[in-house]
């Protein structure tokens, strides 16, 4: 994935993992590692992945330089859900402004937020342009 893919998603990221949006690089990169060795150790060889979702950088991994590419954004997302999930303990928002500018990869993020809703307790409110169509997946409405 290219470098500053997920910008709808790095502050939320870099937020969950205890930093500021703008913490430096290495503190960054320090606590991610911590977090996932501690609490998702499979994910350990799918860093460099997850790194994308908080703009750092990583030392590749041969899993993940073997990884096909048409495989590479399901793995980051199943990842970020993952990681996202440990720091969801209770009833939480997530919001994201105008959306109608959210990238394509972190658009395909979100539609797996979305998807993993119902397993998270978790309420996703986006805002965007009146006449900005925005094509995320079809979820329950409340009446």
């Amino acid at each position: 994935m290219e470098r500053d893919a997920l910008p709808a998603f790095r502050h939320v990221f870099r937020r969950l993992l205890g930093g500021a949006s703008d913490a430096a690089n290495d503190i960054v990169v320090a606590e991610l590692r911590r977090v996932v060795a501690a609490f998702l150790p499979d994910l350990e060889p799918f860093l460099p992945l997850l790194a994308d979702v908080v703009d750092v950088s990583v030392p590749a991994t041969r899993e993940v330089d073997e990884l096909e590419p048409r495989f590479r954004r399901a793995r980051l997302e199943h990842g970020a859900v993952r990681l996202m999930g440990l720091f969801i303990s209770g009833p939480s928002a997530l919001v994201l402004e105008d959306a109608q500018a959210m990238d394509e990869a972190s658009a395909s993020l979100l539609r797996r937020v979305i998807f993993e809703t119902d397993a998270l307790p978790l309420l996703v409110v986006l805002t965007r342009g009146p006449e900005t169509p925005l094509d995320l997946p079809k979820v329950p409405t409340v009446s």
